[in-house]
């Protein structure tokens, strides 16, 4: 949950509409996450996607013999555009935006949650509940570990963070700690 190119999302709006125009809705958003989790795995294919060197016409002959039979038709052809309009590095910030799309369509709201350890299922249950009742969506837990929190939660809603861990208190201990003045003779 990280703030998405502009760009980005207007090209997730057409694709969505296009998608929802042929019932691909679904299709489209896993087809975007598998080429996108691809193409995170191939250092070669993303090199060569992304070289100036090597002419958009071959870009997007590549995108087609690799892609063509594997998903659907609109993710192929968001492809070609990207690489024509040299925007091919917005994928994963489309295939994000697109998915908010799909999950504010199904009533979904995914919550990042960060912990120094695993949450226990008991627990991720009730935050999950108390999150649904205050969103009024289904939500989606999406674990994160961080060590350095050293207890307690951060909880992100897409843009709002919600910060109950212990090193935030240490953080806001040692911030009032040092601003504030010291009684005591001065001289």
């Amino acid at each position: 949950m990280r703030l998405l190119d502009p760009v980005a999302r207007r090209y997730a709006r057409a694709l969505f509409g296009a998608a929802e125009e042929r019932e691909g809705l679904e299709a489209v958003a896993d087809g975007l996450d598998a080429v996108a989790g691809w193409l995170r795995a191939e250092a070669q294919a993303r090199w060569l996607l992304s070289a100036p060197m090597v002419p958009i016409v071959e870009k997007q002959a590549l995108v087609v013999r690799l892609f063509e039979s594997r998903v659907h038709p609109l993710i192929c052809d968001l492809l070609e555009l990207l690489l024509e309009k040299r925007r091919y590095g917005l994928l994963e910030d489309v295939r994000e935006a697109f998915r908010a799309l799909l999950d504010e369509r199904q009533g979904l709201q995914r919550v990042r949650v960060t912990s120094a350890v695993a949450l226990p299922e008991d627990l991720a249950g009730r935050l999950r509940s108390a999150l649904a009742a205050r969103t009024g969506k289904r939500v989606i837990l999406e674990p994160r570990l961080d060590p350095r929190l050293i207890g307690g939660l951060r909880v992100q809603i897409e843009d709002e963070v919600i910060e109950h861990s212990v090193q935030k208190t240490l953080e806001n201990l040692r911030a009032t700690l040092q601003g504030a003045e010291l009684g005591g003779a001065r001289g």
